[in-house]
């Protein structure tokens, strides 16, 4: 599905039983901790779950034809000798059904990918800039996390530099580029706060 697809709760061809979709999307689900290629979509069909109509069943099979001719492709851990962190982030800002923007971060060590998420942010934000520094704020919780992890298990030590493509006025930027580990739980981002994050005028 095309990321500038739209979905709406507005289509009239309700379906008459939706246990069917709702099943279906919970196995895809499940399916996308281990294929990142379609977390987008089955996040966007998974917002539909109240009342989804033929035209978002479509879609969901649409997804199980994907899944089948795709059925050789899944993550690839291979041996690295780069141990750096390298996360990029991006928003959605306001969705049309109810303005609520989508996150989202995919985390690779080194080449390969350890982490990613999509998912609709808690509030809603008042411009695209704000959505994505949301985003940003969201990736970096999981890296720290990460970065903690992989340090009690002696894999890593100092600072690790967290690589984001340049995407021109309005993103968010580091001062330095480098995080340093700390001590903290999963949710805390002190060293968001603490170094600084400033937005681009």
């Amino acid at each position: 599905m095309s990321a500038s697809k739209l979905l709406t709760l507005f289509d009239v061809t309700h379906l008459t039983d939706a246990t069917r979709y709702r099943r279906v999307l919970g196995k895809l689900q499940y399916l996308s901790f281990t294929r990142s290629d379609i977390a987008y979509v089955v996040n966007k069909l998974s917002q539909i779950m109240k009342a989804p109509s033929e035209f978002h069943w479509k879609d969901v099979k649409h997804v199980l034809r994907y899944l089948r001719g795709t059925i050789q492709l899944g993550l690839r851990v291979t041996s690295i000798e780069d141990f750096n962190l390298h996360v990029y982030s991006n928003a959605y800002w306001g969705d049309i059904s109810d303005r609520v923007s989508t996150s989202g971060y995919i985390l690779f060590l080194g080449t390969n990918l350890i982490s990613w998420s999509s998912k609709k942010q808690n509030i809603v934000s008042r411009s695209s800039t704000e959505s994505k520094y949301r985003a940003v704020d969201n990736a970096l919780s999981e890296t720290l996390w990460v970065t903690n992890l992989l340090t009690e298990l002696h894999e890593l030590s100092g600072g690790y530099p967290i690589r984001r493509p340049d995407e021109g006025n309005g993103s968010v930027r580091r001062e330095s580029g480098v995080w340093w580990p700390f001590s903290g739980g999963r949710s805390k981002l002190e060293e968001w706060e603490t170094h600084g994050a400033e937005i681009r005028p």
